[in-house]
């Protein structure tokens, strides 16, 4: 999930969390001023930016699903 540590992400990744949807990975940039406090311990948290096109490719092998949540909001 990218953007999971704001504040929509945060309350999905941990009702994603609470119902063992499998594993979790989650990055953000925490540019915002968010941090991974918010969310479970058992989710794998990377700070990163998803202009890292490296970074993405490596969070996203062998993920079913995307959750893209990053945004710029001015």
């Amino acid at each position: 999930m990218t953007g999971g540590a704001g504040f929509i992400g945060a309350h999905l990744v941990n009702r994603l969390a609470s119902t063992h949807a499998g594993d979790i990975i989650v990055l953000d940039n925490l540019h915002r001023g968010y941090s991974r406090d918010s969310l479970p311990s058992s989710v794998d948290f990377r700070t990163a930016d998803i202009r890292d096109q490296a970074v993405v490719a490596d969070a996203a092998r062998g993920c079913d699903i995307v959750f893209h949540l990053a945004a710029q909001s001015n």
